[in-house]
């Protein structure tokens, strides 16, 4: 028993003990994919991973909670289950490597969706069960399946029917596992079925203790699918070209959030009500106005969560409407300012104090903030703004997959510390790749960056004023005042401001009589060519049979005694003699006479 044992467990053993690569503690690259839909709330890129052995291949979004999750193959085909289509890439427990090497024996109790932490289950409305587990990872650097780094022993939640709800009612199970990235803590403790204790290794850690990366570190910056924007991740470095900006650093995961506005980088506006400008001072809590406000950032949940009041402020320059069944912000893709705000460079502006009290400010296109919910959720495609609010009594303000699509996030678990700066649009340097020391609390942009507007230039082109005018929008910049929804202005119409209007209202009766004038000549001409078109039409009956002269002609019929017509045509037809008689006068030389009664009445028998 035990040989056999031995020899189940040993195709475990020998690739970890003898094809490890030398890493020299060079930083590993992480691939993205998106080759089929992931999220029935984005479109996401997502990181294929290898569980068990022999592998089984996994999709995986990254996240900042401990634990890394794969998920059941049975939690999409059990009665009731609602994965978003297509169900693949599940994990089938039960290998016989698994089963040999013990691990059901160190299977934990059934947990709720606390098991990944209370606040991402919190956000995420998370509902269902899963157990925690042990069993290898295996990661391909760089996606190269020749360059292996194996995570043995490593410690993740198994969802058996995780799912994500909303206050309406939808929902969907959870189709998708999560990566770890948190390095806080080596190992995981917890509970069996059996009543035992198993504890087991933390992903990044692990990693770390077997020399695939520099330090218990990553940077990462998850791109955008539409836009096209490749997501890019270092275990242990980064990549400078996704930094354009010097981060914001913060010690622990909390950055302090100042402000929060709107803004075109060029053209015109099509933001509601709000012309060419700009507005800022959005940022506000419980209905007011505050002067900074503390946020996490992560990866593992899809919004962004801020308070009810900031988003309101954000949608009132936008063509959107609230939705309280997903707790949303729907896009009204019938107003054309919907099209321009998200195909132009107009972006959502966030500004981020450091620790050394220095501000840095984060620009999120609207072309990112353009999402779909998609089925199981609802039956039809919906694009939506990923403003989800927070309540006061809530949970904290966070950060998700939307913003950073836009950003660069980075963390070094050795010094607590978390970074944050603007990330590029789809045109981009060559890659750089850094490490992040062990002991590092900075971190080096890129060297002589592209400004945030050109890498999107390509993609987001400005709005003509024409545009802007179709749009309803005046122009000006704007300050908040509140989460009232007043805004600043001037202290009311000048003098030139008058004659101007009186100006434009004389030129536009003026323009009014003129279009009429040129209405009822076009009725008129409209009319007499329907005349001419009817006479033409009646006589291009007979154009069927060719024109004068034509050796085709109607057929003529001769008439027969009786009513009947022939049914043969005339076999000769003679034309009429063109001799004309010469015109008489009639004889008036007798004058007329008046009939006398009697042959009046005569000839009227």
């Amino acid at each position: 028993m035990a040989a056999n044992i031995f020899f189940a467990v040993l195709p475990l053993l020998l690739p970890y003990a003898c094809a490890q690569i030398d890493q020299n503690a060079a930083p590993c690259p992480i691939a993205f994919e998106n080759t089929s839909s992931i999220g029935p709330d984005g479109p996401w890129w997502y990181i294929p991973l290898q569980v068990d052995f022999p592998d089984q291949r996994v999709k995986m979004l990254p996240t900042q909670s401990t634990m890394s999750i794969v998920i059941n193959a049975s939690a999409c085909s059990t009665q009731g289950s609602s994965c978003p289509p297509p169900a693949e890439d599940l994990w089938m427990p039960f290998s016989e490597a698994w089963t040999s090497s013990n691990g059901p024996d160190q299977v934990g109790m059934e947990v709720g969706g606390v098991a990944w932490g209370i606040v991402m289950s919190t956000l995420l409305g998370l509902e269902g069960s899963g157990q925690y587990f042990t069993d290898r990872m295996t990661i391909w650097r760089g996606g190269d399946s020749s360059q292996l780094n194996y995570l043995d022993h490593q410690a993740m939640v198994v969802s058996n029917n995780y799912s994500v709800s909303y206050p309406g009612g939808a929902s969907y199970t959870l189709d998708t596992g999560f990566f770890s990235l948190n390095g806080a803590s080596n190992h995981a403790s917890w509970t069996t079925a059996n009543g035992s204790t198993a504890t087991s290794n933390h992903t990044l850690p692990l990693a770390y203790e077997n020399g695939f990366m520099p330090s218990k570190s990553y940077g990462m910056h998850i791109g955008s699918v539409h836009p096209n924007v490749t997501a890019s991740l270092y275990l242990g470095g980064y990549d400078a070209s996704r930094v354009l900006s010097q981060p914001v650093v913060a010690n622990g995961t909390v950055f302090t959030l100042v402000d929060v506005g709107l803004n075109v980088t060029s053209g015109a506006s099509a933001f509601t009500n709000l012309g060419s400008g700009h507005v800022r001072g959005l940022l506000s809590s419980n209905g007011s106005n505050v002067a900074s406000l503390d946020v996490e950032v992560g990866s593992g949940v899809p919004y962004m969560y801020l308070p009810r009041s900031t988003c309101d402020a954000i949608a009132e320059y936008l063509p959107v409407q609230y939705d309280s069944d997903f707790d949303l912000y729907l896009w009204n893709t019938d107003d054309e300012a919907f099209e321009h705000i998200v195909t132009s460079p107009h972006y959502l502006k966030l500004t981020f104090a450091s620790i050394d009290q220095t501000l840095q400010a984060i620009n999120v296109p609207f072309a990112l903030l353009n999402l779909t919910l998609d089925t199981p959720l609802v039956s039809m495609q919906t694009p939506y703004f990923p403003c989800r609010p927070v309540d006061d009594l809530g949970p904290s303000a966070h950060l998700g997959r939307a913003f950073l699509q836009a950003a660069f996030l980075a963390q070094n678990a050795q010094t607590n510390t978390m970074f944050l700066a603007q990330a590029p649009g789809p045109e981009f340097l060559e890659e750089n790749v850094k490490t992040i020391d062990s002991d590092a609390t900075t971190l080096a942009p890129a060297t002589n960056p592209p400004s945030w507007e050109s890498t999107w230039s390509a993609t987001l082109r400005g709005l003509s004023s024409s545009s802007s005018d179709n749009s309803g929008n005046g122009s000006g910049s704007i300050s908040s005042q509140g989460g009232s929804g007043h805004k600043s202005g001037g202290g009311g119409l000048s003098g030139g401001a008058i004659a101007g209007i009186v100006v434009g209202a004389v030129v536009a009766l003026a323009l009014v009589a003129l279009l009429i004038l040129w209405f009822v000549r076009r009725r008129k001409k409209s009319w007499a060519a329907s005349q001419q078109s009817e006479q033409e039409e009646y006589k291009n009956v007979y154009a069927q049979y060719g024109s004068p002269g034509a050796t085709t002609a109607p057929p003529q019929y001769a008439p027969i005694p009786g009513g009947e017509l022939a049914t043969e045509p005339v076999r000769q037809i003679h034309e009429a003699d063109a001799t004309l008689s010469a015109p008489a006068e009639m004889d008036v030389r007798q004058d007329p006479t008046e009939l006398s009664a009697e042959e009046s009445h005569g000839q009227a028998k």
